[in-house]
């Protein structure tokens, strides 16, 4: 076969069919309902998420659009128009921004948008031939990999302009937009030649030029000599930074009237700690929330009672017994235990499961109903916070966090905001009031609209701001002399009859919010049914998005009957002694692997060989099959970076790494 180029295998039998089981038993029973209950929440909720991250940039896209549908105006003066996008520091709001301007510019084909990054344009040259390859791409004509085109008039280098012109004149494009990303890993003398050059061909080609900003515009303008910055006339334009964006995300993750599932607090204190220390990306946040959705309803059964439609036909018996030894059905009997009759309404739970289908639904109905009221009263208190002055921020995530940790009751940040709404002046009380309204279940709650109607009759005829006595500002010091000794005292003014009246309807407030947020603020576990609308398990996310594959190939190697599930691997499938791990049914780099693992740094690989063939054995005849699976597991440890070869002998290997180092 050394002569041919290749060789075709045809097998001489077809592939066994993989066995599946057809009809699974027990709690598996109900995995064609989970599975059609995924189906259907998880494609409507990642559609909410979507749209809303899809209008967070719409003010700066429609206003680059705006400035490239003008740029006509920009380009008959001889001057090059330049958009510049302050991005922060992260690329991945840079990204979504592009895609969103990519659509709308390029919904005409009159439009043209060209991304070039520092990597693929190190020179000049490199930089035009790769403009006019992807400009070519976007058509029908042109051939990216000639080094050499074809022109009427002659024959032009790949990267001559020309070509560029030529092929726009044959789509009748009105704007080309070149978009630097990441503009501070370009050379400053390389920006400066682009500018330059695209400046003379202005008025052939409808160039428009976008620069991304992570830093500052003096950085850049620094960077961009004198002489080109004056062929150049542009506008600001600024995106919203990543963090806020992750901010708007979670919320609608969690905020609304059709969230079927809550993730708990333990996940997403992990899921937001890792966009802060990795990178920002509000994709990998989608993955993370998409996973915790397949987790919940592809690993708990309970998830089915999700399904508003779901028929008590449709439930196992399995699954009723799983409800009775869930903890909040525990506990919850315990508590029906104590009330009048309450040993009937158990003993019904315990025996019949058509009346545990009923009261478990109306469960599930009343801990969504609890957990929307929490994530309510959460975001309500973010936005109170960010009203009322002099209040540190704290984010929606933090909150959240905390919320369905069961720690904002009665905490530091619901004590600050209670203490600083006693001291707002009118001017700002009416705000706090509409949010308050704009939050509440019922829009029309008659004590709030009281006391807005109200404020809105003591404060329409004055035009300086009321205070009630809680303010410091009606606080005087007065100092006494008392035996040599100073005193000071602090002793309250006098208050008008408007303070007084505008006093009592703050107190009336505060202490509305005090009890409202002590009626919402409960903690997740002691809601009945809470394990199936709350999702906090921490491992399958912890496997999955921060994975260690070292320890993974470490353990496989050592114990690959952890992993095959086989008798033959087994530990004592060697001997009576459970310490003897070596088996020669072990496969071949597992077997070498832990031999590796006793020797010392440098390996001699005759010595290697002699133990290998010790613990495989075999016959003469069968000498030349076990050095192949030697050499075939040395190869795999080599490519592992286990070992490598030594320089100081020739017969000996370097051992490159240790078990858990």
């Amino acid at each position: 076969m050394e002569h041919e180029v290749a060789y075709r295998f045809k097998a001489t039998q077809s592939r066994p069919v993989k066995r599946r089981r057809v009809l699974p038993g027990g709690l598996q029973t109900s995995w064609a309902t989970r599975k059609r209950a995924y189906d259907e929440l998880w494609p409507a909720q990642r559609n909410r998420i979507q749209t809303a991250l899809d209008h967070v940039n719409h003010e700066t896209v429609d206003g680059v659009s705006h400035f490239a549908f003008q740029a006509q105006d920009v380009r008959r003066s001889g001057k090059v128009p330049v958009a510049l996008v302050i991005t922060g520091s992260s690329i991945t709001s840079w990204t979504s921004f592009l895609g969103s301007l990519s659509d709308r510019l390029t919904s005409s084909r009159a439009n043209l948008v060209v991304s070039l990054r520092s990597g693929e344009s190190p020179n000049l040259k490199t930089l035009l031939r790769v403009l006019i390859a992807k400009a070519s791409a976007g058509g029908d004509s042109g051939n990216e990999d000639e080094t050499l085109l074809h022109h009427n008039t002659g024959r032009l280098l790949n990267y001559d302009l020309q070509l560029l012109e030529d092929l726009l004149r044959e789509r009748a494009t009105e704007n080309v937009v070149i978009a630097f990303e990441e503009s501070e890993t370009f050379d400053g003398a390389l920006l400066s030649d682009t500018i330059n050059l695209i400046s003379s061909w202005v008025d052939r080609i409808p160039f428009m030029i976008i620069f991304s900003v992570a830093t500052t515009l003096e950085n850049l303008q620094h960077r961009i000599s004198r002489g080109s910055l004056r062929h150049t006339e542009g506008r600001t334009f600024s995106i919203a930074p990543a963090s806020e964006v992750l901010e708007l995300a979670l919320d609608i993750a969690v905020r609304g009237d059709s969230i079927p599932l809550w993730v708990g607090c333990s996940v997403s204190n992990m899921i937001m700690a890792r966009q802060k220390d990795y990178f920002q990306c509000t994709d990998l946040l989608i993955d993370s929330l998409q996973y915790a959705y397949m987790s919940h309803f592809y690993a708990n059964p309970l998830s089915i009672f999700l399904l508003e439609d779901l028929q008590y036909a449709a439930v196992p018996r399995d699954h009723f017994e799983a409800l009775r030894n869930l903890g909040s059905f525990r506990r919850h009997v315990e508590s029906i235990l104590e009330i009048e009759n309450g040993a009937d309404v158990v003993r019904a739970l315990l025996e019949s499961d058509e009346r545990l289908f009923q009261y478990a639904r109306d469960g599930v109905s009343r801990a969504r109903a609890l957990v929307k009221g929490l994530v309510a009263a959460v975001h309500l208190l973010h936005t109170l916070r960010s009203h009322v002055p002099r209040l540190d921020h704290i984010t929606l995530s933090s909150l959240y966090i905390r919320g369905l940790a069961g720690e904002l009751n009665l905490s530091p940040p619901v004590r600050e905001l209670l203490l600083s709404i006693k001291m707002v002046p009118s001017n700002v009380l009416p705000r706090l009031l509409e949010e308050v309204l704009r939050h509440s279940s019922n829009n029309s709650d008659l004590a709030l609209v009281e006391l807005q109607q109200r404020l809105k009759t003591l404060t329409s005829c004055r035009t300086a701001p009321l205070r009630s006595h809680h303010d410091t500002h009606g606080e005087t010091i007065r100092t006494t002399i008392v035996a040599q000794k100073v005193e000071l005292s602090k002793q309250k003014s006098r208050i008008s009859e408007d303070d007084s009246a505008y006093s009592e309807i703050v107190d009336q407030f505060h202490d509305y919010l005090e009890r409202h947020f002590m009626r919402t603020f409960l903690r997740p576990e002691n809601i009945f049914m809470h394990e199936i609308v709350i999702y906090d398990l921490k491992s399958p996310h912890r496997d999955v998005f921060m994975p260690r594959p070292r320890f993974a190939i470490e353990r496989a190697l050592s114990l690959p009957h952890d992993y095959l599930d086989c008798s033959c691997c087994h530990p004592t499938a060697g001997g009576s002694n459970l310490e003897n791990t070596l088996s020669a049914s072990q496969p071949a780099t597992s077997i070498l692997y832990q031999l590796y693992m006793e020797s010392g740094p440098l390996i001699n690989v005759a010595d290697l060989w002699l133990a290998f063939d010790a613990v495989v054995g075999g016959t003469n005849n069968q000498e030349a099959a076990v050095m192949t699976q030697f050499q075939r597991a040395l190869a795999e440890l080599r490519y592992l970076g286990m070992i490598r070869p030594s320089r100081r002998k020739a017969d000996h290997v370097t051992k490159v790494s240790w078990k858990g180092l």
